[in-house]
């Protein structure tokens, strides 16, 4: 799009079409993007005559209204007159690839930005092999070109050339000219249709669907879209005419049975959806009467597919046919329009679709004379503008079609997009052979997906590890090493020969209370040698251990024992009185015992119960989970063999009994010889654990989040841990505790997952892998264990695609403890493996293409919000990746004015930021109403949140009342957004979108911030940063904060000849900026600006602080001022010679000469009026919007300054730089300098119109006229 540098060719200005303005919009979005060029190219085989090649595509251009259009960056567009047509020629005869080399550079210049330059926005390229081998690529901004219109300069490019070639008259077309389709398009904005078209639309999206796909990996990309991943997947000729057959056989379209199943597979994949929203293009061509007009004609509609349960394909193409009918009667209406009623940029949404779907069937089966072409393909930007991107091309007859995808890297990994092609294509084939079945009969996975799906379930443990109980394993340890450290707590040291005599003798005496084989005896002891010592004794007798707290309430001891049916309860002489008045037998247990007879301990069966573990229940009732012998030694051989575990380890046994992790803690060590250390009783403080494990050498540890910060926290200085492997689970793991930990100390660190019916964990993730942008993955199955996530009917999903996390091998729960109906609902048949069984987790998730485990919540933390799905659980993932984050959750609350989402998080960061950080990384709907930071988060007696502990947050909780602005920069942004928002009352802390903005305020804001800061802006950087506070932050790089010092060096000061330049107000600082660097390195370039608190008395008090300021540093070699800075600058300059120093030369840089006019109070009030009361502060004034304009305190003290100022002249070279857009007004603004100086003052002209000078067409001009003046006195010269 052209800037202010304008073609030098004559033009007529016009109008956007409703297709261009959509484009534009989008453009201005993503205003650095390439995302919206396109192209065509292909190859030609054969001779051609390069002249007449030349001499066609200049006819082309003289006759193609769209070829000679200049879009215009403010918007609108010129139509040049005419246009030379330019064919760049690039020879690749070297390459020993020839096609390779060409599609290369195909591929990297679509990726090229159009300049701003004056030029139509395209580009063709002729690339030459030999004389009979060539290549083609065309290459357009989406604002002047289509896809169609792409085609059709192709064929008309080759019609001309053939009709030249065989010397026959040209064929004429039936192309009306672009100009007649925006003259309609224009006509239609202003129509009933249009009114009626937004009224259908309106009942086919009542309110804003929820997004189709999460953004799982946020990137952060600065305005930037990111770069996508790209696949194309070949679709069979067969498959593609087998699917238009049946669609012509229903009376339906081809197109429409595309639509069909790509709305089969998007409504499964994930959650399941009533209703699908694809984006689709139109052609938009008035049926045939543009067909043959080269432009921007294309729409974009979003069609809403609705499905209902058990419907067929047959049904859903029907369904499909009729949306899609009605929908293209409504057709031309623009997005845009849609977007602003829906609220779109508020709810943080670019785009009301995540899918587009593309079906170009352009014909690029063409010759020029003897070239024939072959190979032709779309081509392009690499970018991904929506989630998913779907084209299908059917170019050329002989060729298979092609499916292309583009994926957002936020939304898919790179190789899930091949499995993605291979299921549509899949699919396609198999709804259109059987029509009449159910939709959720078809499997989404490919007979090649499946096998690799079964591939990285997870694989079993080596035979023989896992045949003997924990019991035998640690006999055998006794047999090995007896007299190695099994067990340290204060003074009571262990080896197992001890252990394993004092664990017999606790046997003995249970085993006369009834112990047994599948019997359940209860334990309620503290930590303490005597807790493992009885663990270990139960298993001997044979029995079944059931860990119970011994802080717990009795009433639920008691609830817990009645289930169970225990027949004994294991306790320490200290608690025996606290637990009396339960109905069971009592069996204490106190210091170490050793002697007595060896009891004959019965076999442990591997089917035998190892232990029960009550967790709760989602009806309230506690659920005991029962776990086999089998079980534990298999998920005890996997840990061993993870972790890597050696008689050196040293376990520190920090978690609780009763929550399952303490096993890895407590059995791991002792069927591998190595020992275990016991902290003192109690709950231990997460703080405690570092000077713990550092003081007795701990090597091994299992976590949770919260101890695992408690770790780091309170390591001593200057000493080395020697934790080597530690996992973490229970919880989502934040990124920031894994990277202090490796910074920290370097432990192997495994993020695991499991639930108790796992066993323990059953996947686990090195954290010492790279970490991912999103939550951080949860692993692989380990060994003994599968990975399964599988949709409602028990079928497993693709990778990539959510579904019900499912953990099958041997390491799983045999059942829940009396509960049958609870049993079969949770573990069922193996559909993958005859006799194995599965857990249904109740937790979601999803895999990667290298079986890693995603996990994203729970099922039944599920909730609806003014009609959307919420998962709690991903919101909670999302804040825990925030920097300073350390814990974090989220509830649905109700509150007097209705349901709302809150969230507690410890850190140290404020509501705010993190309302805004969050704001990028999930939808509106999905952003907690109120957040409450707190130094810590509430920890139950197992170290995971209390949810129940959350205090209250009050109902105003993160609002605040705005306040004025502070600075020139707030200032200048509040008079814009005052403006835009159509609010004279806003205050800087107050929200956009709270205010009404939508879409065309928020062009409108970023137009002026634009205009203001002289660069581009792009949209995000308003919806993360919704304020005018945020934005002003967010505008002002580290470092690059506005100077509220007079004299600001524009660069490094290396004692070079010296140029201050005098700035008109407080917002030169940019320009001038960008200016010094232009005048490139043979000068120290400063700035001078009034002093920030308005008290300039006169131009002869701020000239006389300026001369102050000159004379400390250093004299200047030009001194120059920018509009009212040069009044200024010309007053510095006199005083400076009053003074005795010397001023090499003056420059006056586009001063208007201070007139009646000029120095008026009455003319400047009424810019003030007219500003505030006719809307006119978008209006340029200075190369700025006039209302930040007369925000600038800077600029309005010296205008009030120059009432009573008489300018007199100087004795010193002067030249004045004049704006050529200012000429028309000469006699008036520059002439009056002429009588001044006389014949003393040299005039010279810049393109641009005042404020514009510092703009990219015409800075470099600038730059150069004041080096010239510089370099031509210190050469004693005069500049002509």
């Amino acid at each position: 799009m052209a800037g202010t540098a304008r073609s030098a060719m004559s033009g007529e200005r016009l109008p956007l079409s409703l297709s261009q303005q959509e484009v534009w919009l989008d453009q201005r979005t993503w205003p650095d993007s390439t995302h919206l060029n396109i192209g065509g190219a292909g190859f030609i085989d054969g001779p051609f005559d390069l002249a007449l090649f030349r001499q066609a595509l200049q006819r082309l251009v003289d006759e193609s209204e769209a070829l000679r259009l200049v879009p215009l960056l403010e918007g609108g567009q010129l139509l040049l007159t005419e246009w030379p047509a330019e064919l760049e020629m690039v020879d690749v005869s070297a390459a020993a690839e020839p096609l390779r080399a060409m599609r290369d550079e195909w591929t990297r210049r679509i990726a090229e930005p159009f300049a701003s330059d004056g030029r139509p926005p395209w580009r063709f390229t002729l690339f030459r092999h030999s004389d009979r081998l060539h290549g083609l690529s065309i290459q357009f901004h989406h604002l002047i070109m289509d896809g169609w219109g792409t085609s059709r300069i192709m064929q008309r490019w080759a019609e001309l050339y053939n009709a030249l070639a065989e010397g026959l008259t040209v064929p004429a077309t039936a192309d009306p000219g672009y100009r007649a389709f925006i003259a309609e398009s224009m006509a239609y904005r202003d129509s009933p249709a249009f009114v009626k078209d937004g009224e259908f639309w309106a009942g086919q999206l009542p309110q804003l669907p929820s997004p189709l796909f999460a953004r799982r990996f946020p990137q952060g990309g600065g305005g930037q879209l990111p770069h996508a991943h790209l696949c194309s997947q070949p679709l069979p000729r067969t498959t593609f005419a087998g699917l238009a057959a049946f669609a012509g056989a229903q009376g339906a379209t081809v197109f429409a049975a595309l639509i069909a199943v790509f709305a089969a597979y998007l409504a499964r994949a994930g959650e399941t959806r009533d209703a699908v929203i694809i984006g689709l293009p139109s052609l938009n061509r008035g049926g045939k009467r543009y067909r043959d007009t080269p432009g921007m004609f294309v729409g974009v509609f979003p069609l809403v597919v609705r499905l209902t349960p058990g419907m067929s394909f047959r049904q859903l193409l029907q369904a499909v046919s009729l949306a899609l009918k009605a929908a293209v009667r409504h057709q031309r209406y623009p997005l845009s329009e849609l977007a602003r009623r829906l609220e779109l940029i508020r709810h943080r949404r670019d785009s009301l679709f995540d899918v587009l779907f593309s079906f170009e069937r352009q014909d690029y089966d063409l010759h020029f004379g003897a070239g024939k072409s072959f190979g032709a393909c779309q081509t392009f930007s690499g970018l991904a503008r929506y989630p998913l991107g779907i084209t299908l091309c059917a170019f050329q007859s002989e060729q298979d079609v092609e499916l292309h995808l583009e994926a957002s890297p936020e939304y898919f990994f790179a190789a899930e997009l091949g499995w993605l092609g291979q299921r549509l294509v899949h699919l396609a084939g198999s709804l259109a052979s059987k029509p009449d079945c159910p939709l959720d009969e078809f499997p989404l996975t490919a007979a090649e997906e499946l096998a690799t799906l079964q591939c990285v379930a997870g694989l079993p443990l080596p035979p023989g590890l896992a045949g003997a109980s924990y019991v035998e394993q640690f006999r055998r340890q006794v047999i090995a090493n007896p007299h190695a450290r099994a067990l340290l707590q204060d003074d009571c040291r262990l080896d197992y020969a001890e252990l394993d005599a004092w664990s017999t003798v606790i046997a003995r005496r249970l085993r006369e209370h009834g112990a047994a084989p599948n019997r359940i005896v209860a334990l309620a002891i503290e930590r303490s040698p005597a807790m493992i010592a009885t663990l270990l004794a139960i298993g001997k007798a044979g029995a079944a251990f059931l860990p119970l707290d011994p802080d717990a309430p009795l009433a639920r001891l008691d609830g817990i024992l009645a289930d169970a049916g225990a027949i004994a309860l294991a306790v320490q002489p200290e608690l025996a009185g606290r637990f009396a008045a339960l109905p069971i037998r009592q069996v204490v247990v106190g210091e170490p015992e050793f002697g007595g007879n060896q009891p004959e301990l019965p076999m442990l069966a591997p089917d035998s119960i190892a232990y029960v573990l009550y967790t709760s229940g989602s009806t309230g009732r506690p659920k005991g989970v029962v776990v086999s012998h089998r079980a534990l030694a298999v998920r005890l051989a996997g840990i061993s063999r993870l972790f890597a575990v050696t008689s050196a380890d040293c376990s520190g046994q920090v978690t609780q009994l009763p929550f399952d992790p303490s096993l890895i803690e407590i059995l791991v060590p002792l069927i591998n010889g190595a020992r275990i250390v016991l902290p003192p009783p109690g709950r231990l403080a997460p703080q405690a654990i570092g000077p713990f494990a550092v003081a007795h050498g701990v090597t091994m540890m299992a976590l949770v989040p919260s101890t695992l910060r408690g770790l780091i926290d309170s390591l001593p200085e200057g000493q080395p841990c020697p934790l080597r492997v530690a996992c973490c689970g229970g919880e989502v793991l934040p990124p920031e505790l894994v990277g202090r930990l490796r910074d920290r100390i370097g432990t192997q660190l495994f993020n695991v997952y499991g639930p108790t019916e796992a066993v323990i964990f059953a996947s686990a993730w090195d954290c010492s892998q790279r970490l991912t942008a999103g939550p951080l993955p949860v692993g692989r199955a380990i060994e003994g264990a599968r990975i399964w996530v599988l949709d409602e009917k028990g079928r497993p999903q693709p990778f990539g695609v959510i579904g019900e996390i499912c953990i099958g091998g041997e390491g799983l729960a045999e059942a829940y403890l009396n509960q049958p109906a609870a049993t079969d609902a949770a573990f069922i048949a193996d559909p993958f493996m005859a006799g194995a069984r599965l857990y249904r987790s109740g937790d979601l998730g999803w895999l990667d293409d290298g079986g890693l485990l995603h996990f994203v919540g729970r099922r039944d933390r599920q909730v609806k919000l003014r009609g959307y799905r919420v998962e709690l659980g991903e919101i909670e993932s999302a804040l825990l990746t925030l920097e300073g984050v350390r814990q974090a959750a989220v509830q649905l609350v109700n509150t007097p004015a209705g349901a709302r989402l809150e969230a507690w998080v410890a850190t140290t960061s404020s509501a705010d930021r993190l309302r805004s950080q969050l704001a990028g990384r999930l939808p509106d709907y999905m952003l907690p109403a109120a957040i409450a930071c707190l130094p810590e988060l509430p920890l139950g007696s197992t170290g995971k949140l209390a949810y129940d502990l959350l205090p209250e947050i009050a109902g105003d909780a993160g609002e605040k009342a705005s306040r004025p602005p502070s600075g020139d920069l707030e200032r200048s942004l509040l008079a814009i957004w005052r403006v835009a928002l159509k609010n004279d009352r806003l205050g800087v802390t107050d929200n956009f979108f709270a205010a009404g903005g939508d879409s065309l305020a928020a062009i409108d804001i970023l137009s002026g911030v634009e205009t203001l800061l002289e660069r581009k802006v792009p949209l995000f950087m308003l919806i993360e940063h919704p304020s005018i506070e945020q934005l002003a932050r967010a505008l002002t790089p580290t470092g690059c904060e506005p100077s509220q010092d007079i004299l600001v060096p524009l660069g490094p000061s290396a004692g070079r000849p010296a140029i201050y330049l005098a700035a008109s107000g407080h917002g030169d600082l940019m320009r001038f900026r960008r200016l010094a660097e232009l005048l490139g390195p043979d000068f120290d370039v400063f700035m001078l600006q009034p002093p920030p608190d308005d008290a300039i008395a006169s131009i002869d008090d701020l000239a006389r602080i300026y001369a102050r300021r000159i004379g400390d540093s250093r004299p200047p070699a030009l001194l120059a001022g920018f509009s009212v800075g040069g009044i200024a600058a010309l007053e510095t300059a006199r005083q400076l010679q009053e003074d005795g120093e010397e001023v090499g030369q003056l420059c006056l840089i586009d001063t208007v000469y201070p007139g009646v006019m000029l120095r008026s109070a009455v003319f400047w009030r009424f810019l003030g009026w007219s500003a505030r009361h006719l809307h006119v502060q978008q209006l340029s004034l200075n190369g700025r919007h006039l209302g930040a304009l007369l925000s600038d305190r800077g600029l309005l003290a010296q205008i009030n300054a120059i009432a009573d100022y008489r300018p007199a002249a100087c004795e010193m070279p002067v030249s004045l730089i004049k704006s050529s857009g200012m000429l028309r007004w000469e006699r008036w603004v520059f002439r009056p300098w002429r009588r001044l100086f006389m014949a003393g003052l040299l005039e010279r002209e810049v393109p641009g119109l005042h404020g514009s000078l510092f703009e990219a067409g015409n800075i470099g001009e600038l730059a150069k006229m004041l080096r010239q003046l510089v370099e031509e006195r210190s050469a004693g010269g005069v500049l002509r």
